[in-house]
């Protein structure tokens, strides 16, 4: 190809990708079928992809993929959908990007005991995971003033006083790194409007906690960036367990509560039964009851989805 037709290709490159930023600024999906009209318009009806030494639009598509200028991805009924070099994705393509990707088996949830250890940023705190079990322990490192707030809590410090070999701790993801998840998250989210309502939201005073009250405020952005974030725990999870050398099962069913040893001075409670029907509403009724009588100490440590509590 001689220099004049490379630089018609060069600069038919640089208008496919502005025509296709110009897509994504409007909210537009930049498919293959819309943008060859979009570039005649463009260029007065001057545009062919023939002329450029091209059989058919799709193979100019793929040669502007080749030299870096988009991204392409398939799209429904055969047609492509073209992205940026940045291949910046949207909320509904985030959703697509995680379902689609290979993930291990997954009978469930990460484990709650697991969520909470890595998650949890509550100081003086104590996360063991005892090899032998599987179970996590979280506990507050020392006492009190009044005592522990629950009487297993001497239990574990004795436990893993006594074999320390039998555990293996825990660091929380430290707050820097899941800001800069949401960080790379807000970055990959294409509506401009919706992506500056992030950034202001990290560069405030609390943001976590305005991050999350934006992205589930949203629709279609809470369930992404609930898989996006359950990916990443995951990887600290299993990373941990590499280092370590565990065999973490992070999505078997949940541990049960370590049962603590008996110490002295310690009762361990009996198990409780409940009486009475079993229907939904009667559950329902019979734990609305035990919330009214559970002081605030024990509320603030009930896990709650987060749909529940914000106000939308």
């Amino acid at each position: 190809m001689d220099t004049g037709s490379e630089s018609q290709l060069r600069s038919a490159f640089v208008l496919l990708q502005d025509v296709v930023r110009d897509f994504q600024v409007r909210g537009r999906t930049a498919n293959a079928a819309g943008l060859k009209p979009a570039l005649q318009q463009k260029t007065y009806g001057m545009f062919a992809e023939h002329r450029l030494n091209f059989k058919s639009f799709r193979e100019f598509l793929l040669a502007a993929e080749r030299n870096g200028f988009v991204r392409i991805r398939p799209a429904s009924g055969g047609d492509l959908e073209v992205l940026g070099p940045e291949a910046e994705l949207s909320a509904a393509a985030i959703s697509r990007q995680v379902d689609s990707r290979p993930a291990p088996e997954r009978p469930g949830r990460v484990r709650p005991d697991l969520w909470r250890a890595f998650n949890d940023w509550t100081p003086g705190w104590k996360r063991l995971y005892k090899v032998t079990t599987g179970a996590v322990y979280m506990y507050p490192e020392y006492p009190g003033v009044l005592g522990d707030e629950r009487p297993e809590y001497a239990a574990y410090r004795a436990e893993a006083a006594a074999t320390p070999q039998a555990f293996k701790q825990i660091q929380p993801i430290p707050q820097a790194t899941q800001r800069a998840w949401m960080a790379g998250f807000t970055q990959a989210v294409t509506d401009l409007r919706m992506r500056g309502l992030l950034e202001a939201a990290l560069d405030g005073d609390r943001p976590f906690g305005l991050f999350t009250r934006v992205v589930f405020g949203t629709p279609n952005l809470g369930p992404a960036w609930n898989r996006f974030r359950t990916e990443k725990v995951l990887d600290e999870i299993l990373r941990w367990a590499a280092e370590n050398g565990l065999e973490v099962q992070p999505f078997a069913a949940a541990v049960a509560e370590p049962q603590p040893p008996r110490a002295a001075g310690i009762i361990t409670p009996s198990p409780v039964t409940v009486d009475g029907p079993q229907t939904d509403e009667a559950i329902r009724q019979r734990i609305l009851q035990a919330v009214e009588r559970m002081p605030l100490a024990e509320l603030l440590r009930l896990a709650i989805p987060l749909e529940y509590v914000i106000e939308r």
